[in-house]
């Protein structure tokens, strides 16, 4: 039993792993990171300046653009290259969180991402376009610790109803992770394809656990109500023989 559970809980968190690892592999594709945290910096930006200031940047950025073809903003450590072919097509501060976003996104960090997570410094390197590929080989491998686990799971469990039960609670709890999905997609308003994905596998996920745990529970209730017959029959004879 003790076993049966230690591996249920590593392979949620395998699994938990696994669809994290996915997210961050589709968000630092460049298109999908921008769509996503562009929003999330301008408004940041919105907040910290006054509206003079950014008035004045705007005003600044539209004379540089026009009169030299690129303008600079000295608002990060090194100066922010602004893209003067955007500037009539998206509002100021999303122009601005697109620049600072490009910034962090094409900068090389040299650290591994273990490394800059733990890094306040290099934790943008985390959404940074050279992780791209290191979350898909992480996705791969936690892909097969899942199939690992999973087969460990089955084995471990004797019967079909211990079967049923265990990877009901492990498909039940991991799908439970679609709803703070959902809520992260509806809370920046992030309708991104590979958003919808994830949170449809998890329902899926969470709809086969309920399954899988309701046909356990029914077979359970079966077989003991069956002992309990069988029991009651088996005293009645024993009571017949006595008499």
């Amino acid at each position: 039993m003790a076993l049966r559970g230690f591996i249920g809980f590593l392979l949620v968190l395998a699994i938990a792993f696994s669809f994290s690892s996915y997210m961050f592999f589709y968000l630092t594709e460049h298109d999908a990171g921008q769509q996503f945290f562009s929003k999330m910096i301008a408004d940041r930006i919105e907040k910290e300046a006054s509206a003079e200031d950014f008035a004045q940047a705007e005003r600044y950025v539209r004379f540089e653009c026009k009169d030299k073809g690129v303008a600079y903003l000295n608002i990060t450590a090194e100066p922010l290259k602004i893209n003067c072919t955007q500037m009539d097509k998206v509002p100021f501060n999303i122009l601005l969180g697109n620049a600072i976003y490009d910034k962090i996104y094409y900068k090389s960090y040299d650290c591994g991402l273990i490394d800059c997570f733990f890094s306040t410094q290099n934790i943008p390197a985390l959404i940074a376009g050279q992780s791209h590929d290191r979350y898909w080989s992480y996705y791969l491998y936690l892909l097969a610790i899942d199939i690992v686990l999973a087969i460990l799971l089955f084995f471990v469990s004797e019967g079909w109803t211990k079967k049923a039960s265990s990877f009901g609670y492990v498909l039940l709890v991991s799908g439970l992770g679609a709803f703070p999905f959902f809520v992260t997609q509806k809370l920046f308003n992030a309708n991104m394809q590979f958003m919808n994905n994830i949170i449809y596998a998890q329902i899926i996920m969470l709809a086969i656990g309920i399954v899988l745990l309701v046909v356990s529970i029914i077979i359970k209730s079966k077989r003991k109500k069956k002992k309990n017959e069988d029991d009651e029959e088996e005293s009645g004879n024993e009571d017949e023989e006595e008499g």
